[in-house]
């Protein structure tokens, strides 16, 4: 690339620096997506997502709500990193194997609409795989790693994956130093490997842990809000729309009406998995699975109160 940058123009020089050499314009402008409505459209950050990006190291863990973008981001994320790259293997694991070709659609997605002048030839395009001979660099989708290096280790769901230790110990070996591993999952209970490195990454257990701790509850997404009624607008203006409960949580996380709406709509359709599926601690978030003997509410007061 840089021989080939000396026979360009000042202009060209410039264009290149400001636009295809940033990573974040490339992400941005280059790739698209389909959003909820099924339209294709560029892949835009989210505020979510920026504050990701801007955060991020070479080794994250990212706990988070339900659909608000990570899994996308990072799937895009890999895709750039191997078309922009020589000798790079990027692996994308998924928790089940139902998964695998759902993930990588994204992925396939993205390439196939790229510029036509910026687009390289994938010499090998499989429902799992695409490989850019050109560049000796591969983006390849499955359940367990192959024996090779993987300069970028992305797991979806990871608090979901079977066999986690024995697959992550020997994904995390094939991953050199200055390779990246990002690990992104909704809570899946107390106990267990994700779980526990969780709880050293966030600081909460002391260990030895080479990972930094995102956490992104559903609040902090933008979209998880529905319009108030008449009716319920009425009861706002009367100080009975929210429980002792929800007007203490609304006041703590300084929440709208709007917000605490989305909030009753999902607790009511989903109950107890509400939490793990939409987080609003990561403390309390790991309580939501199984059928539990206590009291599940009391229970999450007080670890939040040790915490």
């Amino acid at each position: 690339m840089q021989d080939l940058i000396k026979s360009w123009s000042k202009e060209n020089v410039d264009l290149y620096l400001n636009t295809l050499d940033k990573k974040l314009w490339r992400l941005e402008y280059l790739y698209k997506i389909r959003d909820k409505h099924r339209k294709t459209v560029n892949l835009v950050l989210n505020p979510l997502q920026k504050l990701y990006w801007n955060t991020k190291t070479n080794r994250d863990i990212i706990l988070k709500a339900r659909k608000i973008g990570f899994s996308t981001l990072c799937l895009i994320d890999d895709l750039d990193e191997t078309i922009w790259n020589r000798n790079y293997t990027a692996f994308i694991m998924a928790h089940k194997r139902e998964d695998v070709q759902k993930l990588f659609q994204m992925v396939h997605f993205a390439y196939d609409n790229l510029p036509p002048k910026i687009k390289p030839k994938a010499d090998y395009y499989t429902r799992n795989e695409l490989f850019f001979k050109d560049r000796n660099s591969r983006i390849y989708v499955g359940t367990e790693a192959r024996s090779d290096v993987v300069n970028r280790l992305h797991v979806s769901e990871v608090a979901f994956v079977e066999n986690v230790e024995k697959k992550m110990a020997s994904s995390f070996e094939a991953v050199p130093e200055d390779g990246s591993i990002v690990l992104e999952t909704t809570p899946n209970g107390i106990g267990g490997y994700f779980y526990d490195l969780y709880q050293m990454a966030a600081g909460y257990v002391e260990g030895h842990n080479e990972f930094k701790a995102h956490f992104y509850p559903w609040f902090k997404h933008p979209e998880y809000q529905v319009k108030l009624v008449k009716a319920e607008k009425a009861q706002v203006e009367a100080g009975n729309y929210l429980d002792d409960e929800e007007n203490t949580f609304r006041e703590q996380n300084s929440l709208t009406y709007e917000q605490m709406k989305w909030r009753k709509v999902k607790k009511e359709r989903l109950g107890d998995e509400f939490d793990e599926q939409y987080p609003e601690d990561d403390i309390s978030c790991f309580l939501g699975s199984g059928q539990p003997y206590f009291d599940m509410k009391k229970l999450k007061e007080q670890m939040v109160l040790n915490a």
